[in-house]
């Protein structure tokens, strides 16, 4: 972020422009959909990306970050002793009752939703409120709906809920 913000300074007017703005907006999205603790790292990159910067007559013209890779079956099969996505507990650890509500996520912990469940269980880091919040106006910023965002994120929770059994009668 720092040579973005160099680059910005020099051909594309600072960073208090709309497009350094949406940029770093983008990445703070980014970080907590792509971020994990794991065994070695508490804040692990699960995710690969690169930015294309478009420069036109020595000026910034466009930028795209181009994303290349991300840890699915983290989702559904965390490593053993390893986290989930931050998003997840950021989630829980910063809606209002009225949008657990509204979520279908009111009385669940970490600890009670199956793809967060762990025998090595953390407790909920401090700052986990506050980046959720930061996050959910980073995607006003770049115009997705926060409400589309949350409700296929706690979908995906609660369906780890979900349990199958044989019927009796076939």
């Amino acid at each position: 972020m720092v040579l973005l913000r160099r680059l910005f300074d020099v051909a594309g007017g600072g960073p208090e422009t709309d497009a350094f703005k949406h940029l770093a907006a983008a990445f703070t999205v980014l970080r907590s959909l792509g971020t994990a603790a794991t065994a070695a790292n508490t804040h692990s990159s699960r995710i690969g990306h690169f930015i294309e910067v478009q420069v036109t007559d020595g000026a910034l013209y466009r930028t795209k970050i181009h994303c290349y890779f991300l840890d699915q079956t983290r989702v559904v099969r965390p490593p053993p002793g390893e986290r989930n996505y931050h998003i997840f507990y950021q989630m829980l650890a910063g809606l209002s009752q009225e949008e657990r509500t509204q979520l279908h996520l009111d009385g669940y912990s970490a600890q009670e939703l199956r793809y967060l469940a762990s025998p090595h269980h953390r407790r909920p880091e401090p700052e986990d409120a506050a980046r959720f919040h930061a996050w959910k106006t980073c995607l006003g910023i770049l115009g997705i709906p926060f409400l589309d965002v949350v409700r296929v994120l706690a979908a995906v929770l609660l369906l780890g809920n979900v349990q199958f059994a044989d019927g009796s009668d076939g």
